[in-house]
């Protein structure tokens, strides 16, 4: 809010510094342009004057309307360059000038919004501490973070995470995969990598599969929808052969039954 004050106090300066500098602008402008035109009426008289270039004296006429019509293009082109910087000076004065109404409209509201707040160096000084409290705190959770990761014996996690994230855990013994029908290939790929001993795949491979685009997407070409088929739209269940095409189980031992099934309630 001070910075809002201070950001309308300098448009107010700039666009009033503005308008001084365009009316400056304008006057000299002007000025050269009622001195050409000046200059123009007075070669337009001397030409008419000096007359056509006839009789015993037409070569030395000749030469002398050549100098005034010469001196005459040059001051029409001097007026007609300042007529532009005039109307360009009336331009920068009428941003200027807007600039400069817009900042005093707004200014008593925004020095009104700060009635009651310390000044804005007590702000700054305030928030800078505020800060170096937020970063010790968040260096202290980390800290507890590492403390708890590095005692813990069983971490839950979503895949994302376990895929996005740094290392987790520096040894992990044995990785549970649940709800592995909705896991795409290559994640849970990744998630059992990060296993020393034993990976264990648990899920229903008839829910809902993994939300993949690559099979479908009509601006790929057949190349990469059968790529997309071949890794991110199957599931372990699928790739394993536990699960043929059409969705029928396959007897094999690796394929274990669960025969009791507990379901877990959180409250917040």
């Amino acid at each position: 809010m001070h910075d809002r004050i201070r950001d309308l106090e300098s448009g107010l300066a700039a666009g009033t510094e503005e308008m001084a500098e365009a009316d400056r602008d304008h006057a000299a402008a002007a000025k050269t342009v009622a001195a050409a035109d000046t200059l123009a009426a007075q070669l337009r008289r001397k030409i008419e004057k000096v007359g056509p270039p006839t009789g015993f004296l037409a070569e030395r006429r000749t030469a002398k309307l050549s100098d005034l019509w010469s001196a005459l293009t040059h001051e029409e082109d001097e007026a007609k360059r300042a007529r532009a910087d005039v109307a360009r000076a009336a331009r920068r004065r009428a941003a200027g000038e807007k600039q400069a109404a817009e900042a005093r409209r707004a200014l008593p509201a925004a020095r009104a919004a700060v009635e009651g707040i310390p000044p804005r160096q007590i702000v700054a000084e305030s928030a800078a501490s505020l800060q170096e409290q937020l970063d010790e705190l968040g260096r202290k959770r980390k800290q507890i973070q590492d403390e708890v990761r590095s005692h813990c014996r069983v971490l839950g996690a979503t895949v994302a995470k376990a895929v996005q994230s740094r290392k987790l855990l520096d040894e992990v013994d044995v990785v549970v995969i649940d709800e592995a029908g909705m896991v795409n290939l290559p994640s849970a790929w990744f998630a059992a990598g990060l296993a020393r001993k034993r990976v264990v795949v648990a899920g229903d491979f008839r829910q809902m599969p993994a939300v993949t685009k690559g099979d479908g997407d009509r601006a790929a070409s057949e190349e990469e929808r059968a790529h997309a088929r071949e890794w991110t739209a199957r599931d372990a269940f699928h790739a394993a052969g536990l699960v043929d095409p059409s969705g029928r189980v396959r007897q094999d031992p690796r394929l274990v039954a669960l025969d009791t099934q507990w379901l877990l309630s959180f409250r917040t």
